[in-house]
């Protein structure tokens, strides 16, 4: 009879197993570069299906600090969160993508997700890796005629030292060649009047 509940206890654990939908799982890339004019999408990836409503929170920094948020149905697929930044939020299966508006150098930090499924029950919540945005670094570059200009001068006096070294130069191998290194002796002049 042992055997029996024993049996009985797995058939119903596998069952019960095999019958519960997969848990959330979140994903996001580890690294998004973005041109400072651009406008920066970060994919959130998730394994829910379309009819979930899900409530989409982005976290900003070590402290994992809030940033923006949004909730999705399956009638909603595309909102916008003003609170404290804009972040556009589209719903694409098994991902939503979020756009940050406004990004700037100051906002250059780790980005999280954090996906709750709301409904159907069970409620879950999971966070993400995380995904360092930064600005990219063709985006950075400065005018080049300040650099352009620095290096034409530094150019200029370094010639003008080279020619001034030659000059130098010349000016004492023609003074040694004037002076007659040739010793002549000449009548001593003492003694005469």
């Amino acid at each position: 009879m042992e055997r029996f509940h024993c049996l009985l206890f797995l058939v119903f654990f596998w069952n019960h197993k095999s019958g519960r939908a997969s848990e959330l799982n979140v994903s996001q890339p580890a690294w998004l570069g973005v041109s400072s004019t651009g406008k920066p999408a970060l994919d959130c990836m998730h394994n829910s299906d379309n009819n979930t409503e899900l409530k989409l929170t982005i976290l900003k920094g070590n402290q994992k600090s809030f940033f923006c948020f949004g909730t999705t149905t399956a009638n909603s697929q595309s909102f916008i969160s003003n609170e404290p930044l804009r972040c556009h939020f589209e719903r694409i299966p098994n991902k939503v993508s979020v756009m940050i508006l406004g990004l700037n150098s100051s906002l250059v930090d780790h980005y999280y997700c954090k996906i709750e499924k709301l409904y159907p029950p069970p409620y879950e919540s999971r966070l993400g890796n995380g995904t360092f945005i930064y600005i990219k670094a063709e985006d950075m570059k400065c005018s080049q005629f300040p650099f352009f200009l620095i290096v034409g001068i530094l150019l200029l006096l370094l010639l003008i030292c080279i020619v001034s070294a030659i000059i130098v130069i010349t000016k004492k191998k023609v003074k040694k060649t004037n002076v007659n290194p040739v010793y002549e002796q000449m009548a001593p002049t003492r003694g005469r009047k």
